[in-house]
């Protein structure tokens, strides 16, 4: 496994324990994260602070269906569902697309799908 797999390996395996400073441990200092047309932060700080006020209410389960790899650009897809603060639960498919910088993570798109109506 190359290095940029490991280091996303471990980020989502930080993200379903909120293991947040193992998280913020995988990133750049000047990481990007987005979810197009929705949100786009940057930096550590905003990072932390949407990882700190997240609306979770345990930890995450997350299942990665496969991790492929291209230059700096690892892209993860799989399914997480965790249960809400108000009693909801978030039941999505993703694909994360990681862009690498030194063996951190530099940038992160996120594209999801909610699976909770799906039928």
């Amino acid at each position: 496994m190359t290095a940029n797999k490991r280091t996303v390996n471990r980020y989502l395996e930080a993200f379903s324990k909120s293991d947040y400073q193992g998280i913020l441990s995988c990133l750049a200092d000047d990481i990007i994260w987005e979810i197009p047309g929705v949100y786009r932060k940057t930096g550590k700080e905003a990072f932390a602070f949407n990882l700190e006020n997240s609306n979770f209410s345990e930890n995450p389960t997350i299942a990665i269906t496969r991790i492929i790899e291209e230059g700096n650009v690892v892209m993860a897809e799989g399914t997480m569902v965790v249960k809400t603060k108000d009693a909801g639960l978030i039941d999505v498919a993703f694909c994360d697309v990681f862009t690498m910088k030194e063996e951190k993570i530099d940038h992160i798109i996120i594209y999801i799908a909610d699976k909770s109506g799906a039928k």
